[in-house]
């Protein structure tokens, strides 16, 4: 399954960044952030993906991180995928081996050679099934 990497190529500019975040604010050096989508920025300091909302508060402890679908971002952690909400709080821990974000109410996630999809917490709904 391909992921869309169009959010990680939209850095947005220092000015634009300025007027996002609180006054003083700046970004950990060797830090990059992305276009801001339902007030969360995608981050990536020093090779870790993570998210960053508008008071400069935010985490980076990811191999890749995607933008939020349904309330839900897709993370990636030592190969293995998994969903955050917009807290930051794992609700699906990096478990799959592929996945795709949520799109009505449920997300496609692959363990070796069987797909099934799973629900927002988690739970799998459409049962395992090899393709």
């Amino acid at each position: 399954m391909k992921q869309d990497k169009d959010a990680h190529t939209e850095v947005i500019s220092a000015e634009e960044l300025e007027n996002k975040l609180p006054e003083g604010f700046k970004p950990p050096e060797n830090s990059k952030v992305y276009r801001f989508r339902d007030g969360l920025g995608l981050i990536n300091h020093e090779g870790k993906w993570g998210f960053i909302n508008e008071n400069g508060r935010g985490f980076a402890k990811y191999d890749d991180a995607w933008p939020f679908s349904e309330g839900m971002a897709l993370v990636k952690l030592n190969g293995k995928y998994g969903f955050v909400d917009r807290s930051g709080r794992e609700v699906v821990a990096p478990y799959y081996d592929e996945a795709k974000p949520y799109s009505e109410g449920l997300a496609l996630v692959r363990l070796g050679r069987k797909f099934g999809y799973i629900n927002a917490l988690g739970k799998v709904v459409v049962p395992f099934e090899e393709v």
